[in-house]
């Protein structure tokens, strides 16, 4: 695979739920409910997971892909193909932000509304 710009490595597909399963971020409990959801299918050629929302450190709402782990700050840059493929140590992905495993979790609903994106048409995982 090609060298990315910003990898010391080569970039290897790592789905999101790898990352969060890293770290010490602590997993709901199992009586919790979440609307686990997602918006759209990822628009890469190479890909077929799921845009999902998720909520970094600081509590910025951004959107990623739960297979190829792309992430878009709008759901505007979608369309555009705006995205930004973090990479380790950093997993950053910009304005200082990032996904550093075990540093996020999934949005919910009330975070969806809180950046402005309730009214997007939002799907439920099965």
């Amino acid at each position: 695979m090609p060298a990315l710009p910003r990898c010391p490595r080569p970039f290897t597909a790592l789905r999101c739920t790898d990352l969060a399963g890293r770290g010490p971020w602590a997993p709901r409990q199992p009586d919790e409910v979440v609307d686990a959801m997602w918006l759209v299918e990822c628009p890469s050629f190479w890909d077929q997971g799921l845009i999902r929302p998720l909520v970094v450190e600081g509590g910025k709402v951004v959107l990623m892909c739960d297979s190829c782990a792309a992430v878009w700050h709008t759901p505007a840059d979608i369309e555009e193909f705006e995205h930004v493929e973090p990479c380790e140590p950093d997993w950053s992905i910009g304005a200082g932000a990032h996904v550093r495993p075990g540093t996020f979790r999934w949005a919910e609903p009330a975070d969806v509304s809180s950046a402005g994106w309730g009214s997007l048409t939002w799907r439920e995982l099965p």
